[in-house]
Protein backbone atom coordinates (compact mmCIF):
# COMPACT_ATOMS: atom_id res chain seq x y z
CA UNK A 1 0.00 0.00 0.00
CA UNK A 2 1.00 3.55 -1.01
CA UNK A 3 -0.08 6.79 0.84
CA UNK A 4 -0.95 9.43 -2.16
CA UNK A 5 -0.11 12.75 -0.80
CA UNK A 6 -1.08 16.59 -2.02
CA UNK A 7 0.93 19.38 -2.36
CA UNK A 8 -0.71 21.83 -0.70
CA UNK A 9 1.57 24.83 -1.55
CA UNK A 10 5.20 25.26 -2.75
CA UNK A 11 6.63 28.86 -1.92
CA UNK A 12 9.52 30.72 -0.51
CA UNK A 13 9.34 33.34 2.22
CA UNK A 14 9.41 36.33 1.09
CA UNK A 15 6.61 34.99 -1.46
CA UNK A 16 3.94 33.29 0.94
CA UNK A 17 0.31 34.25 0.14
CA UNK A 18 -2.27 35.17 3.41
CA UNK A 19 -3.70 31.74 2.95
CA UNK A 20 -0.19 29.98 2.77
CA UNK A 21 0.49 31.36 6.29
CA UNK A 22 -2.94 30.44 7.40
CA UNK A 23 -1.67 27.05 6.25
CA UNK A 24 1.49 27.32 8.26
CA UNK A 25 0.06 28.91 11.74
CA UNK A 26 -2.12 25.70 11.32
CA UNK A 27 0.17 23.02 10.95
CA UNK A 28 1.75 21.36 14.34
CA UNK A 29 4.65 19.45 13.66
CA UNK A 30 5.38 15.93 15.91
CA UNK A 31 8.80 14.53 14.91
CA UNK A 32 11.66 16.09 12.70
CA UNK A 33 14.80 14.80 10.32
CA UNK A 34 17.27 16.23 8.31
CA UNK A 35 17.76 14.63 4.60
CA UNK A 36 21.25 15.50 3.24
CA UNK A 37 21.77 15.69 -0.33
CA UNK A 38 24.63 17.25 -2.89
CA UNK A 39 22.85 20.46 -4.25
CA UNK A 40 20.27 18.19 -4.99
CA UNK A 41 16.18 18.80 -5.76
CA UNK A 42 13.70 17.48 -3.23
CA UNK A 43 9.80 17.66 -3.55
CA UNK A 44 10.77 20.64 -5.47
CA UNK A 45 13.27 22.05 -3.30
CA UNK A 46 16.76 22.85 -4.12
CA UNK A 47 19.50 22.53 -1.20
CA UNK A 48 22.16 20.66 0.55
CA UNK A 49 19.65 20.07 3.92
CA UNK A 50 16.22 19.64 3.76
CA UNK A 51 14.44 19.80 7.25
CA UNK A 52 11.33 17.38 7.22
CA UNK A 53 8.71 17.93 9.88
CA UNK A 54 5.41 15.70 9.97
CA UNK A 55 2.80 16.22 11.98
CA UNK A 56 -1.25 17.53 11.56
CA UNK A 57 -3.20 20.74 10.88
CA UNK A 58 -5.85 21.91 12.05
CA UNK A 59 -7.32 22.44 8.32
CA UNK A 60 -6.83 18.74 7.79
CA UNK A 61 -7.18 17.17 10.88
CA UNK A 62 -7.45 14.12 8.96
CA UNK A 63 -4.42 13.87 7.40
CA UNK A 64 -0.92 13.22 7.85
CA UNK A 65 0.99 16.62 7.44
CA UNK A 66 4.74 17.42 6.17
CA UNK A 67 6.51 20.32 6.18
CA UNK A 68 9.55 20.51 4.34
CA UNK A 69 12.12 23.30 4.30
CA UNK A 70 15.33 24.28 2.63
CA UNK A 71 17.77 27.33 2.31
CA UNK A 72 19.58 27.71 -1.14
CA UNK A 73 21.89 30.81 -1.49
CA UNK A 74 20.40 32.58 1.20
CA UNK A 75 16.55 32.06 -0.25
CA UNK A 76 14.16 29.99 1.86
CA UNK A 77 11.62 28.23 0.65
CA UNK A 78 8.83 25.36 1.98
CA UNK A 79 6.50 22.72 0.67
CA UNK A 80 3.43 22.04 2.64
CA UNK A 81 2.47 18.11 1.69
CA UNK A 82 -0.80 16.56 2.67
CA UNK A 83 -0.97 12.33 2.43
CA UNK A 84 -4.57 11.65 1.35
CA UNK A 85 -6.17 8.50 0.88
CA UNK A 86 -4.08 5.02 1.00
CA UNK A 87 -4.28 3.07 -1.72
CA UNK A 88 -2.85 0.00 -3.70
CA UNK A 89 -0.09 -0.06 -5.98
Amino acid sequence: MKTQEKIIFCNTVENLTSVEIDELNAFHARSCCMILKNDDYYYGLRANHFVVEEGWSERHIFSRMKLISANHKGGRAMVLIREGEVFKE
